[in-house]
């Protein structure tokens, strides 16, 4: 299975749970465990969403590409906040704070 797959699969029928999308891929109750890393590869590189869908459970959406750059949830007293942010640019913003404490001549 590839990551596309589900890309696929999201794009014609979105907010499905990884139940849902293995179900669909490989057939009625089998193993989700792959289906779940990929998804959260793929939330993390910023090309899906997971939140709760309609139904409480958490889906998989296609991340909208006119969204804004944070997506924001409300779960009871607390708030998620999604990155939306790819992830190539999200490790080079990381490597620039890095390099930004090392640096001997930062003002302090």
């Amino acid at each position: 299975m590839h990551a596309d797959d589900v890309i696929k699969l999201l794009k014609s029928a979105g907010g499905l749970s990884d139940r849902q999308i293995t179900d669909a891929l490989f057939g009625l109750g089998k193993p989700q465990q792959t289906v779940n890393q990929v998804c959260r590869n793929l939330a993390q590189r910023g090309l899906i969403v997971r939140r709760k869908n309609a139904s409480g459970i958490v889906g998989n959406f296609i991340a909208d590409e006119g969204a804004a750059h944070f997506s924001v949830q409300a779960k009871k007293s607390e708030t998620i906040v999604t990155s939306l942010i790819p992830l190539e640019l999200s490790q080079k913003a990381q490597e620039l704070g890095r390099l930004w404490a090392e640096s001997g001549d930062r003002p302090r």
